[in-house]
C-alpha cells in the first residue's frame, strides 16, 4: 500500500506568472464516504449468477451503481474545492486507461460483451476514483496517515454494516459454512462441518478475509491514537480467524 504522504502532487506545481487559485479542503467524513461506497461496491449483495450468463444483474447495477456514486462525490468534493481539475496525463493512468479500452474491444469476441465491457468500465471508474481521491488528498494537504485512517474508517464501516446485514438475510450476526440450517446452495457454497468459515452476505470466505486484512493494514499505518487501534485490531483478527483464511493470514504475518 502506498502511503498517502509518498503520493507526488507535481500536478500542484504552480507556473511562473500564473494565477494561484485557494482550494478549500475537503471533510474527512465526505471523503470517507466516497471510500466507503467504493468498498462496498467489491462486496457482493446480491447472489452471485454464472460469470457467462448475458445480460445485466441486480449483482452489476449494484456494484456499478456505488462506483459511479462514489465518483459522484468526488466529482461534487472536487467542485467544492474551488477547482475541478486533476491530472489524467500520469503514466500509471494511461496504462490503464489503454488496457481498459482493450479489454472493451474484445468484447467483439467475448462470450459476454455486457459483463466485457462492464468490467473494463469498472476498472476505468476505479484508476478515475483514485486519481481523484489522491489530488484531494493532496490539495487538502492531508497530515501523514490521514488518508489511511479514512480508509481504515471506511473498510470498518462497510465491515460492521455486513455484520447487521447478516443478521437480516442469515439471521446471525456471524454465520459460518459449517451451519447446516443455512441456505448456503444460493450463493454456491456448501456446509462443511469440519472447516466452518464467516460468511458476510453473499461474499467468499477468502474475499471476506482480504476484505479484513485491508482494514488491518490500513489501520496499522493510519495515525489514529492508539487507544482506537488497540480497540479495533483485537475484533478484526477474531473476524479474520474466523475465516480461516490461511492466505491472508499468512500475508499478514
Amino acid at each position: 500500500m502506498q502511503l498517502s504522504s509518498e503520493i507526488k502532487p507535481y500536478w500542484l506545481r504552480t507556473t511562473p506568472g500564473a494565477q494561484v487559485i485557494r482550494l478549500s479542503p475537503v471533510k474527512s467524513l465526505p471523503l470517507g464516504l466516497a471510500l466507503a461506497a467504493i468498498v462496498l461496491a467489491f462486496v457482493p449483495l446480491a447472489p452471485p449468477v454464472e460469470a457467462l450468463q448475458g445480460g445485466v444483474t441486480t449483482r452489476g447495477v449494484i456494484e456499478f451503481g456505488l462506483i459511479l456514486t462514489a465518483l459522484g462525490l468526488l466529482a461534487i468534493y472536487l467542485r467544492a474545492q474551488g477547482a475541478f481539475s486533476f491530472e489524467m496525463k500520469t503514466p500509471a493512468f494511461l496504462v490503464i486507461s489503454a488496457f481498459c479500452w482493450w479489454s472493451m474491444l474484445s468484447a467483439i469476441w467475448s462470450y459476454n460483451p455486457v459483463l466485457t465491457i462492464a468490467k473494463a468500465a469498472e476498472l476505468w471508474c476505479i484508476a478515475l476514483a483514485a486519481l481523484m481521491i489522491a489530488t484531494l488528498a493532496a490539495r487538502s494537504r492531508f497530515a501523514e496517515g490521514k488518508l489511511e485512517t479514512l480508509l481504515a474508517l471506511a473498510t470498518i464501516a462497510v465491515i460492521a454494516g455486513l455484520i447487521l446485514a447478516n443478521l437480516f438475510y442469515w439471521g446471525k450476526l456471524l454465520p459460518n459454512t459449517g451451519d447446516a440450517s443455512l441456505p448456503l446452495e444460493v450463493f454456491g457454497e456448501e456446509v462443511r462441518l469440519e472447516r466452518p468459515r464467516l460468511l458476510l452476505m453473499f461474499q467468499h470466505a477468502l474475499s471476506t478475509a482480504d476484505l479484513l486484512a485491508i482494514a488491518i493494514i490500513s489501520l496499522f499505518v493510519s495515525d489514529l491514537r492508539k487507544i482506537f487501534k488497540l480497540v479495533l485490531f483485537p475484533g478484526l483478527f477474531a473476524l479474520l480467524w474466523l475465516t480461516d483464511a490461511r492466505g491472508p493470514t499468512v500475508a499478514l504475518a
